[in-house]
């Protein structure tokens, strides 16, 4: 997935996916998108990013960020993909899944730095320069489970702000609201 290029201006959010090497569903149940859900929670304190809303796939992430202070979008994600990664190739270990993590083996002599690869490289990354923009995205976020047939309405999908935007639940995590 390449990298679009976007800028980092001064009070624009950034629309960014990012999506698991060869599509694979890493994302299908509860303990394994909570790995995302606590990270997506620890890094936007950590560093300082507001989290606007999110949807987490079987196999790919969407989330509205807006930075506050001086770090960027690209820290936020390098950061964020590297500790999730550690999380979930130790949990498919005590799992069992073997399959699944041996997919993710980095081919002997591409890289020296890692072992295993579970997210690909770039991400994707639009600024929302509008309150129409976000609102465009915000609702894609929402009704993306819908529309791949996980759910039939998106109040019924756990992993995601649409239930913290129309159902006031915060129980997965809290999303912070800005005012356009």
């Amino acid at each position: 997935m390449t990298r679009l290029k976007s800028l980092d201006v001064a009070g624009h959010a950034h629309f960014v996916t990012t999506t698991i090497m060869g599509y694979k569903q890493v994302f299908l149940d509860d303990t394994y998108c909570g790995i995302v859900i606590q990270n997506l929670d620890h890094y936007r304190t950590v560093k300082n990013v507001a989290l606007l809303g999110y949807v987490v796939m079987p196999e790919h992430l969407h989330a509205i960020l807006l930075p506050r202070g001086t770090e960027t979008v690209s820290v936020f994600m390098r950061d964020f993909k590297k500790y999730v990664s550690k999380q979930v190739l130790q949990k498919l270990a005590a799992d069992g899944k073997h399959d699944l993590l041996e997919s993710f083996v980095v081919p002997a002599g591409k890289s020296k730095k890692r072992s295993h690869q579970v997210w690909m490289d770039e991400f994707w990354d639009e600024n929302i320069y509008s309150e129409w923009f976000f609102r465009q995205k915000l609702d894609y976020i929402h009704n993306n489970p819908a529309k791949r047939g996980l759910v039939k309405s998106p109040d019924e999908y756990r992993f995601s702000s649409f239930r913290n935007y129309f159902l006031e639940d915060e129980s997965v995590i809290q999303i912070d609201r800005v005012e356009w």
